[in-house]
């Protein structure tokens, strides 16, 4: 925040005087996605380095920086289910053994063990097709960018829609089929050795940054009644 009664967002070095940056960051899954403690003391900030000065008091500006940045995190979760199929295809290979009551005598031939990999492979490749198709809505309001900098506010505002519908749907399946993984190896894949459980983890983690009760809400309420998405994207 500034003297002047307004926010203003800024980029300085991370090595500068008076910033501290502390490793903290202990979350069970997806290390990188936890920035830490960050304390600014004294720090000088250039003119050049000031990105944004938004009075308080000022109108909303369309904006899909945030939104891009959200997706991301939903592209990575996409990414980490195609992991999970492809880990799914090697457990069941790598089992000789079925089930005393199975339909067949190799894992590989059981139907049902079929089925659930087919399963988790169309979850995962309607995750990538939601990301990629919100993706696509980003891209379209990007290119409505006027003269002055600011995209088409329908555009805006139907990109930050359809990423939260990713959102809302992929923090529903994701973990789901992290744990239906681990089913198709029963107690062997819970070895530590195959760290299949880093894909819950991972999931778990990365899905908690943005409480995804707002999105479905804002949804919801944009259905019923038009109402207008939150201007920064972080509800």
């Amino acid at each position: 925040t500034t003297d002047h009664d307004s926010v203003a967002i800024v980029i300085v070095p991370a090595d500068r005087a008076g910033v501290t940056i502390i490793d903290d960051w202990d979350g069970f899954g997806q290390r990188r996605t936890g920035t830490g403690t960050t304390r600014f003391q004294d720090v000088t900030v250039l003119p050049d380095e000031v990105l944004s000065d938004t009075p308080y008091d000022a109108e909303p500006v369309p904006s899909v920086q945030y939104t891009l940045l959200q997706l991301y995190i939903h592209a990575v979760v996409a990414g980490i289910l195609e992991n999970i199929v492809d880990d799914g295809i090697a457990l069941l290979r790598s089992r000789e053994r079925s089930f005393s009551h199975a339909s067949a005598t190799s894992p590989t031939d059981d139907p049902l063990l079929q089925r659930q990999l087919g399963e988790l492979a169309s979850s995962a490749y309607i995750a990538r097709a939601a990301v990629l198709d919100a993706a696509a809505a980003i891209a379209a309001a990007i290119d409505s960018t006027g003269p002055d900098g600011v995209p088409d506010a329908e555009l805006t505002a139907q990109a930050q829609l359809q990423a939260a519908k990713v959102k809302v749907h992929l923090d529903d399946i994701a973990p789901r089929a992290a744990t239906k993984l681990l089913e198709l190896g029963g107690a062997s894949a819970a070895s530590r050795q195959r760290n299949l459980d880093r894909h819950w983890r991972n999931i778990r983690t990365i899905t908690l940054h943005n409480p995804v009760g707002y999105k479905a809400r804002v949804v919801g309420q944009n259905l019923l009644h038009g109402t207008a998405i939150p201007a920064n994207a972080y509800f």
